[in-house]
């Protein structure tokens, strides 16, 4: 659960960069990737 918790915090603070450099077509699956991740 703590590995859970550091990845999502390292994730939803980067989470602005990633925005950045995966603007489009690319932002779109891994936001999906990731929410399948954490959920």
């Amino acid at each position: 659960m703590n590995a859970i918790a550091k990845i999502k915090g390292i994730y939803e603070r980067g989470r602005w960069n990633l925005s950045n450099l995966l603007r489009a077509p690319f932002r779109q699956p891994i936001d999906t990737i990731f929410n399948m991740m954490l959920r």
